[in-house]
């Protein structure tokens, strides 16, 4: 999935301003994996330079296990702060394996 946001005010943590008009375009995949486990991946581009700040990340990732049906359970990891490409710098705390999320979720039917 390609998208593309528009963000009305943002601050730039650089200059500790706020700033106008952030560009971000992202392209998406999610895939299964067999049954209920999938992949996941985002790559983020900043099309105006400068804008993209150091907790924005060059790209996300994750996987799990996700099964809607009632009486289920889901488990899925998500790694989305700060993740940069090997050749550019990372945000202090940022980017690893361990600044990512678990969450255990489990559906019933109403």
């Amino acid at each position: 999935m390609l998208n593309f946001s528009l963000v009305p005010r943002f601050t730039d943590a650089t200059e500790s301003s706020r700033k106008e008009w952030k560009q971000i375009l992202s392209l998406s995949t999610r895939f299964t994996i067999w049954g209920w486990w999938y992949a996941n991946a985002t790559v983020f581009f900043f099309p105006s330079g400068g804008q993209q700040q150091q907790w924005d990340p060059d790209f996300t990732c994750g996987f799990g296990y996700f099964d809607w049906h009632p009486g289920s359970f889901s488990l899925q990891y998500d790694n989305y702060s700060g993740n940069r490409f090997p050749w550019r710098h990372r945000g202090k705390d940022t980017g690893r394996f361990e600044n990512g999320s678990v969450t255990f979720s489990w559906s019933w039917a109403w």
